[in-house]
């Protein structure tokens, strides 16, 4: 068992990090102004816009503990450039308000990001294309449930159901033969729906029916999928994706 002090030696430097982080921003301020002649309002959303993908991500990270580090990610560390920050900021503000709209209109979270919102002002930016589109869904689902609270109006949180409870109503619909379950996640997958085959048909599936290798097999087939779809414009869910399919991932140099 780990020692008290250790254990708090370990959440002291990991609030320094984040301290730190922020404090970077911060400390970059004066010379967007210089550079980039940025206005007040413009500053506030670099901070803000910052803390709010940096909230998003990090308990993505403290949950996914990965055994190696990628190094070097072209889309983070040569396209988030100083040059992207005006493009980027008016982006993120259109996005802001059509994610609003969406909420006052009902909208389900699915269906905004289905929106694929790609806003006329990146033309005159495309420097600010590529930090755009990494930081879209992120920025999206954020702010959803910020706004919305527990209960969606797709009904979701309503009245939780256990995984093990939604296997078994999808189970009733299979006649309890887990060969339903894998033509049903072979035909999603063949029509490129690997997240929905995943979650939605697989995952249940094995639940009902441990032992079936065909599900096994098509739940690797989805999982390396996605990490392909995510490879390039979103490192963070390639390596959520890489550590369930138990992925050796080498460090990009």
């Amino acid at each position: 068992m780990r020692s008290k002090p250790t254990i708090l030696v370990a959440l002291l430097l990991a609030a320094f990090l984040v301290n730190l982080d922020t404090t970077l921003v911060n400390v970059a301020l004066p010379a967007m102004v210089r550079e980039l002649h940025a206005t007040t309002t413009q500053l506030q959303w670099v901070v803000d816009s910052f803390n709010l993908v940096f909230a998003a991500l990090l308990l993505t990270f403290g949950s996914l503990r990965p055994r190696l580090l990628i190094h070097g990610h072209t889309t983070l560390t040569e396209n988030f450039t100083a040059e992207a920050v005006p493009g980027l900021q008016a982006a993120l503000t259109q996005l802001h308000g059509e994610v609003l709209d969406g909420i006052r209109g009902g909208r389900a979270l699915p269906d905004i990001l289905a929106g694929a919102s790609l806003p006329a002002v990146l033309r005159e930016h495309p420097t600010a294309v590529v930090p755009y589109l990494v930081t879209r869904d992120h920025f999206t689902e954020r702010l959803y449930h910020q706004r919305t609270g527990y209960w969606q109006p797709d009904l979701r949180g309503l009245e939780p159901a256990t995984g093990a409870e939604h296997a078994a109503a999808l189970d009733l619909l299979a006649a309890g033969r887990e060969q339903q379950f894998a033509a049903a996640a072979a035909t999603l997958i063949s029509q490129g729906d690997h997240a929905v085959a995943l979650q939605t048909i697989i995952e249940p599936g094995l639940l009902r029916h441990p032992a079936s290798t065909t599900l096994a097999g098509l739940r690797a087939t989805a999982l390396h999928r996605l990490m392909e779809a995510c490879q390039q414009l979103d490192p963070f869910k390639f390596l959520i994706y890489a550590d369930l399919a138990d992925a050796e991932i080498g460090p990009v140099q």
